[in-house]
């Protein structure tokens, strides 16, 4: 027989699946699971990687209200590998930045670019870049953080 704290954590865990966890979602705060994903990219143990030329993750802004922000990217990099980051807003480039390594595909930093105008109009944040040689990065969560 089941005690009470194993049963609701059960209940909650299968409402959770059933709903998909978009209602549990934070405007601006983006898990790998969120993107949509192009070219040779996967999820791979919570993270998204095997990034090579022409793979991109894409995010639905829809949720998030237009203003100024700082957009922070947890990544990892091992030694070998790393490139050059671009960061698109309906497909037009808002930004760009270079990844190195972080000492090993397990150890993430986080940069933080911006900041951005998200308008009211825009309806995606893309990830995009070009590695230096096989892949690009592993790449985490994506927090968008609005400024004054």
């Amino acid at each position: 027989m089941m005690n009470r704290r194993t049963l609701l954590k059960s209940i909650t865990l299968s409402l959770a699946v059933f709903i998909g966890f978009t209602a549990f979602a934070k405007p601006g705060v983006f898990d790998p699971e969120d993107a949509e994903l192009s070219g040779s990219v996967k999820i791979n143990k919570g993270r998204i990687g095997y990034w090579k030329k022409n793979s991109s993750a894409t995010y639905d802004l829809k949720k998030v209200k237009a203003g100024k922000y700082h957009v922070s990217i947890s990544y990892a990099v091992d030694a070998k590998s790393g490139g050059l980051v671009s960061i698109l807003l309906d497909g037009k480039t808002a930004g760009k930045f270079k990844v190195s390594s972080t000492g090993g595909w397990d150890k993430y930093k986080v940069i933080t670019v911006g900041p951005l105008n998200i308008g009211k109009d825009h309806s995606t944040l893309t990830i995009t870049g070009v590695p230096d040689s096989q892949y690009l990065m592993n790449m985490g969560k994506v927090t968008l953080k609005k400024t004054k």
